[in-house]
């Protein structure tokens, strides 16, 4: 079994590295990869560690990076990367610089809020001591009051989806922040991701806010180098993982799949899962994990 989408506390997860190694080996996974965002620190931590004292099996290095199509966020998800040369790319990013942007985005979705009427602590800010998104932020706080979801309704934001990819990713939404002057175009990745020797696979496809799913991700592949797709995920169903999977062969594209795992952040998310609480098996993976080189 697998889990190639993980998240730690050197992003927005609630686990460290070493925690999370720990599950893995609980679960006799096969092959994990740690895909912070836009942040590889957690493999730092991990040098002084003699990694076989907490888990027996295999690790990708691995990040996962956000950028722009269409002034929509989409993410890349990097495997098997030079770890120096990644280190020196843009696209890894300081606490600082994440704080920064983060921090600008929650005053503007507070503002927004203010304006339609929601409840919520006009003190709200994101704590230097735990970094987090502001979206995130935003949404543990709405939750507090339940006067939030008829409000939300009446602006056409139901939260069946999360707060982020509903609201602040999407144009339709009042919360809308157009991310295009902080984050780079989705070629521009590509790009970087192949020169530091690694693939590039388009993360979680159906969490994005698109009319039609199938009809982008075909126009997606004409337009872009990506290495493969993320055809399992814990927000998938077993058609839409099925799609993509055919898809992939059909495209003779590398495929991957990983719970995205955050822990107390998204707690409905089970770690090493993805659709309907299953394992992801090896099979999924075994075209390319073999040609590239392991962390451990």
């Amino acid at each position: 079994m697998i889990d190639l989408h993980i998240h730690t506390t050197h992003s927005d997860g609630s686990y460290s590295p070493l925690e999370i190694l720990q599950k893995a080996q609980q679960e006799n996974l096969d092959i994990i990869s740690i895909t912070d965002h836009n942040q590889i620190s957690a493999y730092d931590e991990l040098e002084n560690v003699y990694i076989q004292d907490y888990y027996k099996g295999k690790i990708i290095v691995g990040t996962e990076l956000k950028c722009v199509y269409n002034h929509m966020p989409v993410e890349i998800l990097a495997y098997g990367f030079e770890r120096s040369k990644m280190k020196e790319t843009p696209y890894i990013t300081t606490p600082q610089k994440l704080y920064i942007v983060q921090s600008n985005y929650l005053e503007y979705i507070k503002k927004k809020g203010k304006q339609i009427g929601l409840f919520f602590d006009k003190d709200l800010h994101i704590p230097l001591e735990k970094l987090e998104f502001a979206s995130a932020v935003f949404e543990r706080e709405l939750w507090k009051d339940e006067r939030n979801v008829e409000i939300l309704k009446k602006h056409g934001i139901n939260m069946k989806m999360p707060f982020y990819r509903e609201a602040q990713s999407n144009p339709e939404s009042i919360f809308y922040i157009d991310e295009t002057k902080d984050y780079p175009k989705v070629q521009d990745v590509i790009d970087e991701i192949h020169k530091v020797k690694g693939l590039a696979f388009l993360a979680h496809l159906y969490e994005y806010p698109l009319y039609n799913h199938e009809t982008i991700i075909r126009k997606i592949i004409k337009e872009f180098d990506l290495d493969g797709i993320e055809c399992c995920h814990s927000s998938f169903t077993n058609q839409q993982s099925e799609f993509l999977i055919g898809f992939c062969k059909k495209q003779k594209l590398y495929m991957s799949g990983g719970s995205d795992y955050h822990g107390k952040a998204k707690p409905k998310v089970k770690f090493a899962r993805a659709i309907n609480d299953e394992f992801i098996p090896n099979e999924l993976v075994q075209e390319w994990v073999e040609k590239i080189e392991y962390y451990n």
